[in-house]
């Protein structure tokens, strides 16, 4: 888990330097992360539960919010109301899941949330009123991702994001071309594939059957 959260959080300085647009940024580093999960999977499994398509959408939403709302607000923004994810997950997760939080957990989330704040509270602003309502729909759709993959921790939740990035990927496979990016953008797309969606989904996907949510 640790190692792909150490993945996950490249993205903020990738999408920074990218001159796509969300939405075509979205589906190119989807596209690459189906191909690696296509590799490793080899035979996915499909089920089309709740769960399965509620996790793939929530995925897609936790993408696209989080890409459009480190564009349109501070990265310091875009990454601290995203992490409200897990306040979602406790409130959700004792119906949802029926796993109980527990007094430490609160606490932890307590600490977490002070700590990152000061961290990034020398770039925190009020500006980019819209980037900081997609950074919190970005927030309450990774807690929702969350959960759907813990409640298929002993079925299928690589498939999961390997549905989510196949309709991201194929809905939005014509607005990459007509963005026209440059050998850069490639690059990040490719990158931001491969080292910040696929292979740390794969670690996250396996993790999530020991850690509960």
């Amino acid at each position: 888990m640790v190692v792909a959260v150490v993945l996950f959080s490249t993205s903020g300085l990738m999408i920074k330097l990218t001159t796509l647009g969300p939405l075509p940024l979205t589906a190119g580093r989807s596209l690459v992360a189906a191909a690696v999960l296509l590799v490793y999977l080899r035979r996915p499994t499909f089920t089309w539960s709740v769960a399965q398509i509620g996790g793939a959408f929530a995925f897609i939403g936790a993408t696209v919010f989080f890409t459009a709302a480190t564009q349109l607000t501070s990265a310091a923004n875009a990454i601290l109301l995203q992490f409200t994810a897990p306040i979602y997950v406790a409130l959700f997760g004792a119906w949802f899941l029926h796993e109980r939080i527990r007094r430490v957990d609160w606490l932890a989330m307590i600490a977490i949330g002070a700590g990152m704040t000061l961290c990034f509270a020398g770039g925190l602003t009020t500006e980019g009123l819209l980037g900081n309502i997609y950074a919190s729909l970005s927030g309450i759709s990774m807690a929702w991702l969350v959960l759907f993959l813990r409640k298929q921790k002993d079925g299928s939740p690589l498939e999961t994001i390997l549905l989510g990035s196949l309709i991201a990927g194929i809905l939005g496979a014509p607005l990459i071309l007509r963005s026209q990016p440059t050998p850069a953008d490639w690059g990040i797309i490719a990158f931001l594939g491969v080292f910040q969606l696929g292979l740390p989904f794969i670690l996250y996907a396996s993790a999530i059957r020991y850690l509960d949510a």
